[in-house]
């Protein structure tokens, strides 16, 4: 029995993952800001945003997604950066 998370379902998991301090969480972090759907990208700084302390290369992630074609993307990722 197989099932598929949807795109809402990947960015609440992205969010989630900036509360967990594990080094697997900072791997699929960094996949969900690769991800097609812009909104698992916002999720991806949401989550990133949160871990800018100890993920060394989160700031530099969120920064890159400054230039994404998604506008809110961009927003999520100046807010981010602001923080």
């Amino acid at each position: 029995m197989g099932f598929e998370l949807d795109n809402v379902d990947l960015t609440w998991i992205a969010e989630a993952l900036g509360n967990d301090d594990g080094p697997e969480s900072a791997g699929l972090l960094l996949r969900f800001a690769e991800h097609p759907s812009p909104l698992v990208r916002e999720g991806a700084i949401y989550g990133l945003a949160n871990r800018m302390n100890d993920i060394p290369f989160a700031r530099q992630t969120i920064a890159n997604l400054l230039d994404d074609e998604s506008e809110g993307v961009r927003e999520a990722a100046k807010e981010a950066l602001r923080s």
